[in-house]
């Protein structure tokens, strides 16, 4: 699994923080920079 996994209670997105290594890609891969509030 990736660092964004979805919560079966929820159906958010869940990030995981131990996993992430600020490589950047997920605030590419998003169109509305969404993302961008983690870094």
């Amino acid at each position: 699994t990736g660092v964004l996994s979805l919560d079966k209670e929820t159906f958010k997105l869940k990030f995981d923080y131990e996993k992430c290594i600020v490589c950047g890609n997920c605030v590419e891969a998003c169109p509305l920079q969404a993302i961008k509030v983690i870094f």
